[in-house]
């Protein structure tokens, strides 16, 4: 039975798309309880930070569900736009989070997953990783912002030779582009996420989430702009707490004491 998981472990969300039967396609249900449980994660003041993920070894996603868009193209041709802007809310809904995601691409990850991984704030891929958006090979145009937030990250010429010639990339060539930062075998890549992940919540939540939103939130300014609101941005950050509690503690050789408190966001 094709879903969605979603699990609390010590701080750290873990989001898995589960229909390995079919390499992990997200059907427009699966797509409209991703959107249910990344919501979940982003209001659960118990989570600070999330990794996503794919179930098994085959693959973080095949994509969309080719079944059901060959009857969204051919008959049901309203649901071409729902489909496409429930994927449009997925990727702004990790963007726009508060918290940090991670995504452990473990295997295939095909059309619109590059725009879910792509949206993360660190991507790790298994040796056996596959990155392709093959949707032109078949007579259409990718969503979920896969022309658009892919190529930000990874660049036009790259997203060019997977649109026009169907190009395949692996790990290797995945990390260079910098669709991943690390390679790791498929039998440590979850144990290597929830490492970094970890690491990432021991930082106080008001500061993540402020960097977060300027390296975001940036990328849409220009450069004038951009540096006006991470101005605004660190003056409202460095004024709390945390800030002077951090540098007291490093000073001072000893562990900070944060406050994790997502109200002061």
């Amino acid at each position: 039975m094709s879903t969605i998981r979603c699990e609390n472990n010590n701080h750290i969300g873990t989001i898995t798309i589960d229909n390995e039967k079919k390499i992990n396609c997200m059907t427009i249900e699966m797509l409209e309880i991703m959107n249910e449980k990344v919501e979940i994660c982003n209001n659960d003041p118990d989570i600070y930070c999330v990794i996503i993920t794919g179930a098994g070894k085959q693959a973080f996603s095949s994509g969309g569900d080719l079944k059901a868009e060959k009857l969204y193209a051919t008959k049901q041709h309203e649901n071409i736009d729902s489909y496409n802007r429930q994927g449009m809310k997925l990727v702004r809904s990790i963007m726009n989070s508060p918290k940090p995601y991670i995504a452990a691409v473990n295997g295939y990850a095909l059309g619109a997953a590059l725009a879910v991984i792509t949206a993360c704030d660190i991507a790790i891929g298994s040796e056996n990783s596959v990155y392709g958006l093959p949707t032109t090979s078949l007579g259409g145009i990718p969503g979920w912002g896969c022309t658009q937030q892919v190529t930000r990250v990874v660049g036009r010429q790259c997203v060019m030779r997977m649109l026009l010639l169907n190009e395949k990339i692996n790990a290797e060539e995945a990390k260079k582009y910098g669709i991943i930062s690390d390679i790791y075998s498929i039998e440590k890549l979850m144990e290597k996420a929830y490492e970094l992940a970890q690491q990432v919540i021991q930082y106080p939540v008001n500061a993540v989430s402020a960097v977060k939103r300027c390296v975001n939130g940036g990328l849409e300014m220009t450069l004038e702009d951009g540096l006006e609101f991470e101005a605004r941005l660190l003056y409202h950050n460095n004024i709390q707490y945390n800030f002077g509690e951090g540098i007291s503690a490093f000073l001072e050789k000893r562990e900070p004491e944060f406050k994790m408190n997502y109200e002061e966001l």
